[in-house]
C-alpha cells in the first residue's frame, strides 16, 4: 500500500508544480513517479516517467537531475533485460562535462551496472574494460569501497566467463570479505568471549575434580595402611577376624568407587547445566540487545526514506540495507533456536523445516510446495545444535535458490532414511541449468561447506528445462 499511496501523492505534487511552472521540482516529480512505478513492477510506465524527466532536465539545463535520472532509466531497462538500451543510457550518464562535479559513489555504481549488463550480453571482455575504469576510480576513492560490493561480484563473473579462474576467485573473495565485514568484528568478539568463559569454567571444574580425587585417594591410602598394619599385627591370632575385615573393606572400597562415580556424574551434570544457563543468557542477550538494535535500524531506515526527500540512489541503498537487516534478524532467530538446545530432536527439526516451507508457500503464490517425511525410528534420531543449524541452513538455502531462480511451479522437499543415512531431497520442475555453463554462486558454496562440516555428501543434479535436484545425505547412529 505504501508505494501506491506514494505514487498518488507524487502525481498530485506534479500537477501543482506544473501549474506554477516549477521546472526543477517537476523533474524531481517525474523521477519520484518513475521510482514508484518501478517498485510496483510497472517498468514500462516507469521508463516513460524517467524519459519525461530526462527531457525536461535537458531543456532546463538541470544537469544534476539529468544524470541522476539516466541511472534510474538504465536500471529499469535492465529489469526488462533490454541490456543494449541500458548500456547506452549508462554510458551517457558517465559522459559528464569537464567542469561538472562528479559523484564517485554514483559513478562506481554505474560502472558496476555496466559490467553486469555486458556480462548478461555474454561480452565479458567489454565488461572488464569498464571494470578496470571502476577499479581506477576506487583506487582514488578507497573510502567508497562499500559501494563496490556488487562490482567485485560482477568482475568475478566476467573472469569466470573468460575462464580466468584465479582472478575470478580473488574478486569473489573480495566480495565475500566486504559483504561480511559489517558483522565480522562483532561475531569474532562474541565467539572469543564465549570460548574464554567456557574454557575458564571447564578448567575450574577439572581442578576441583582432581582435588576431590586426590583427597579420596589419600583417604583410601591412609585407610589401607591402617588396615595393613592391623592385619600384620593380628594375622596369626585373628586370622578369621582379619579375613572378615578384609571382606568388609572390599565392600567399602566398592562403595567408595560408586560414590566417586556418582560425584563425577553429578559434576558433569552441573557443568552441563551451567553451560546451558550460559547459552540461554547469551541467547537472551542476542535477542534483547542485537535483535532490538536491528529492529531499530529498520525503523530508522523507514523514517529516513519516508520522512526526507532522498535521492534515488540513496533510497535504493537504504532499501538494500533494510532487506539485509531483516534477513539478519531471521538468521539471528534461527541461531538462537539452535543455541537454546544441547541437542535437537528429529521431530523439532522437522517442525522447523515445515514452518519455513509454510512461510515460503504463503509468500510464493505462483509455486506449490510439498513436504514429505519417511524416516524410521524418528524418536531415536537427534542432532547437536551445530549439526541441526547446518542441516537447516542447507535446506533453507536450497529452497531459497529454487524460489529465486528456478521459475518452477512445484517444489518438493522429501526426507527419508536409507539404512543409516538420512536423505533430504529438494526438487523443482523449473528451467534447470547446464552445470558446465553456470558458475556456482556463494549460496551453493555455503551448501558444500556446511555439508563438509556435517561429514555429509551433497549432489546437485540439473538439466535445462528439466528442473533441479539437490540431494543431501547425512550418516547417523540410532
Amino acid at each position: 500500500q505504501i508505494p501506491i499511496k506514494a505514487l498518488e501523492y507524487h502525481k498530485k505534487a506534479l500537477t501543482i508544480r506544473q501549474q506554477f511552472d516549477m521546472k526543477r521540482d517537476i523533474v524531481a516529480s517525474f523521477n519520484n513517479i518513475g521510482i514508484c512505478y518501478k517498485n510496483l513492477g510497472k517498468i514500462e510506465e516507469a521508463i516513460d516517467s524517467f524519459k519525461a524527466g530526462i527531457e525536461l532536465a535537458k531543456k532546463s539545463n538541470n544537469l544534476i537531475d539529468y544524470y541522476r535520472i539516466l541511472d534510474n532509466l538504465g536500471n529499469a531497462y535492465q529489469l526488462l533485460d533490454r541490456h543494449d538500451d541500458a548500456i547506452e543510457v549508462y554510458q551517457r550518464s558517465l559522459k559528464k562535462p569537464a567542469n561538472f562535479e562528479t559523484d564517485p559513489k554514483g559513478d562506481l555504481i554505474t560502472y558496476s551496472n555496466l559490467v553486469s549488463a555486458y556480462n548478461h550480453k555474454n561480452e565479458p571482455k567489454k565488461a572488464l574494460i569498464f571494470a578496470q575504469k571502476s577499479l581506477d576510480l576506487l583506487s582514488k576513492n578507497p573510502f567508497h569501497e562499500f559501494y563496490a560490493t556488487d562490482l567485485y561480484l560482477h568482475i568475478a563473473e566476467s573472469n569466470y566467463m573468460l575462464n580466468r579462474i584465479d582472478k575470478a576467485r580473488d574478486f569473489k573473495k573480495k566480495y565475500v570479505a566486504l559483504k561480511d565485514s559489517l558483522f565480522s568484528d562483532f561475531n569474532a568478539k562474541a565467539l572469543a568471549d564465549l570460548e574464554i568463559k567456557y574454557e575458564t569454567e571447564k578448567k575450574e571444574k577439572e581442578i576441583l575434580v582432581q582435588r576431590a580425587e586426590l583427597a579420596e585417594q589419600d583417604l583410601t591410602i591412609q585407610r589401607r595402611n591402617f588396615q595393613v598394619y592391623g592385619l600384620v599385627g593380628l594375622a596369626i591370632l585373628f586370622g578369621i577376624l582379619g579375613y572378615l575385615f578384609y571382606n568388609q573393606q572390599k565392600l567399602k572400597n566398592n562403595q567408595l568407587k560408586k560414590e566417586n562415580e556418582l560425584k563425577i556424574a553429578l559434576s558433569k551434570i552441573e557443568t552441563q547445566n551451567r553451560l546451558q544457563e550460559q547459552r540461554l543468557r547469551i541467547s537472551r542477550d542476542l535477542h534483547d540487545n542485537i535483535g532490538s538494535q536491528l529492529t531499530f535500524i529498520i525503523s530508522s531506515l523507514d523514517n529516513l526514506k519516508y520522512g526526507f526527500k532522498l535521492t534515488d540512489k540513496l533510497s535504493k541503498k537504504i532499501d538494500n540495507i533494510g532487506e539485509f537487516t531483516s534477513s539478519t534478524i531471521y538468521e539471528l532467530r534461527d541461531t538462537i533456536w539452535a543455541m537454546n538446545k544441547t541437542s535437537i530432536s528429529f521431530e523439532d527439526f522437522q517442525s522447523r523445516i515445515s514452518n519455513f516451507i509454510e512461510k515460503a508457500d504463503l509468500s510464493s503464490k505462483e509455486m506449490d510446495f510439498e513436504f514429505k517425511v519417511d524416516v524410521k525410528d524418528l524418536g531415536k534420531i537427534s542432532f547437536t545444535s551445530i549439526q541441526g543449524i547446518n542441516i537447516y541452513r542447507i535446506v533453507q538455502e536450497a529452497i531459497n535458490n529454487a524460489i529465486k531462480y528456478s521459475k518452477a511451479s512445484q517444489i518438493n522437499v522429501d526426507i527419508k532414511s536409507i539404512d543409516k543415512v538420512i536423505q533430504i531431497s529438494i526438487i523443482d520442475n523449473g528451467i534447470g541449468f547446464d552445470k558446465n555453463e553456470v558458475e556456482f554462486g556463494n549460496g551453493l558454496y555455503n551448501i558444500d561447506k556446511r555439508a563438509l562440516e556435517l561429514n555429509a555428501t551433497v549432489a546437485i543434479e540439473a538439466e535445462r528445462e528439466k528442473g533441479t535436484q539437490i540431494i543431501l545425505k547425512i550418516p547417523f547412529e540410532v
